[in-house]
């Protein structure tokens, strides 16, 4: 079992509410002085997010879910849904204005065919509804994912709560994004393969395939380290083979594989949102085909040796959750990653503290928690970033939480002021040419960032923090699995 260790200043939980529950969660008695500190943090946090999506709306800005919900529309009418119509049509019809009601403008969805039949019910409904019904839903995975998580770390209920709600509840809302059931379901396999009940972990670990680059690791890993669970893994394998020739049939099948995802992989290479090895050389001038050839060599090393550091932490620290939750937030830098994937750095780091708090774990966990590049978008983003990386450093350093948590978020506030402060910081976009109806969406998405013209180095500013997190928590890995020598997995 992990051992509960006591949170000793700052805690969230002292809020009157819920105070007593969380009191015991995090195994501590809470003085006066810390309960106001904390109430005084926990509405400042409030009222900072509650002015950051004072202007979000579902058909303005729930962007990811309306691809998400159009593709699974185009497929229960038996249509190519990766193809630009009639996925662009479903689009606009949806819009009420911005990008989407520009002629050539469509966002391309990468939901694999197996995936599609999960959306189908949100499909049938009206948007708006069925947007509503599906940030109920996302939101309640990000909880559950930080109620697994409270079971794999010895970190406090609110420090979880904050790191885990920043990094994948709040990316992941604005936009209607795919990553917490993804999440989740890591976060209970890790659970369930620490409490030996392997059926059920190999189960969660086929669920992570809705995001295929990433839960291929997953499975990958707990195929080679657990020979327990690699007959429902083999059999998950046919399953979904078998619903996405049931759902989409063999031709969209093998589009999908053969032309969809590379043709993504490729538009994403310009596209400033990228934090992958293929985006940096981009950024740097180096041609896109070898762009995409570094990212793909950087990706399938970066795999391979989350996978190998896996299983050396397992038998290392006897921590059998880390199979299922430290490749794929190796893998985070190669050929296609976006922000909020990065959720995966931060449920990795946790479970890892479990058994070694070290500073680099720390400064993975914080850098990673701060959704940095949404946050710059927004003029209340400098503050929600500061009330975040205050909360999350107060947890890492009870003993001057007052002094580092201020340098911490004063910090963080100066980060994204001075980058807000930048003028010019995009560029007008260019017209992007208007493909035919047959061709690939990803195709025209790649002619529309193309025609887009950010100002790169401001980018890749922005990105440091994240890329920088990502890299603390590799070394943290590598360390504690190379520096001692390795005996038999443990059920831990």
């Amino acid at each position: 079992m992990v051992e509960r260790r006591p949170c000793k200043s700052g805690v969230i939980g002292s809020i009157p509410i819920v105070g007593s529950f969380l009191s015991r969660a995090c195994g501590a008695d809470i003085d006066s002085k810390n309960r106001r500190v904390a109430l005084t943090y926990a509405l400042a946090l409030g009222l900072s997010l509650a002015t950051l999506i004072s202007g979000w709306t579902l058909f303005g800005d729930f962007n990811d879910f309306r691809t998400t919900y159009c593709t699974a529309k185009v497929a229960l009418q038996r249509a190519d849904p990766y193809t630009v119509e009639p996925i662009r049509s479903c689009q606009r019809g949806i819009a009420r204005n911005g990008d989407f009601k520009r002629a050539e403008f469509v966002q391309t969805g990468t939901i694999p065919p197996y995936a599609l039949w999960l959306f189908a019910p949100f499909a049938v409904l009206p948007f708006a509804w069925a947007a509503a019904l599906y940030g109920l839903f996302i939101a309640g995975c990000t909880v559950a994912t930080v109620g697994a998580a409270r079971k794999l770390s010895t970190l406090p209920l609110w420090a979880l709560a904050l790191a885990i709600g920043s990094s994948d509840g709040l990316t992941s809302l604005i936009n209607g994004q795919l990553v917490p059931i993804a999440l989740l379901a890591a976060a209970l396999s890790a659970l369930w393969l620490r409490e030996r009940r392997y059926d059920r972990a190999a189960i969660a670990a086929a669920c992570t395939m809705l995001e295929p680059h990433l839960g291929v690791l997953v499975c990958v890993s707990a195929f080679i380290w657990v020979p327990q669970m690699r007959r429902i893994l083999g059999g998950a394998a046919v399953l979904l083979a078998v619903l996405s020739v049931a759902t989409a049939g063999l031709r969209l099948s093998a589009e999908y594989v053969t032309q969809a995802i590379p043709a993504q992989v490729h538009a994403e290479v310009a596209y400033a949102g990228q934090y992958s090895v293929a985006s940096l050389a981009y950024d740097l001038g180096l041609p896109e085909s070898v762009d995409a050839i570094l990212g793909g060599i950087f990706s399938l090393a970066m795999g391979a040796a989350g996978i190998w550091m896996a299983g050396l932490i397992a038998r290392r620290h006897g921590l059998a959750a880390a199979i299922v939750v430290i490749p794929p937030a190796f893998s985070l830098l190669g050929a296609y990653t976006h922000l909020p994937p990065f959720a995966f750095v931060v449920l990795a780091a946790v479970v890892l503290m479990s058994v070694t708090r070290s500073a680099p774990l720390w400064g993975a966990i914080v850098l990673c928690a701060v959704p940095w590049g949404m946050l710059v978008n927004y003029a209340g983003g400098p503050l929600t970033a500061a009330l975040i990386s205050g909360g999350l450093v107060a947890a890492a350093a009870p003993s001057a939480t007052a002094l580092r948590a201020f340098a911490a978020s004063l910090t963080a506030f100066a980060f994204l002021w001075v980058l807000r402060s930048i003028p010019n910081a995009t560029a007008p976009a260019g017209a992007a040419s208007i493909l035919p109806a047959g061709a690939l969406a990803a195709d025209q998405w790649s002619a529309i960032v193309h025609a887009q013209h950010p100002f790169r180095p401001w980018w890749l500013l922005v990105k440091l923090p994240t890329w920088g997190g990502a890299v603390a928590f590799a070394y943290a890995s590598a360390r504690a699995a190379l520096r001692e020598k390795y005996g038999a997995l443990a059920g831990n």
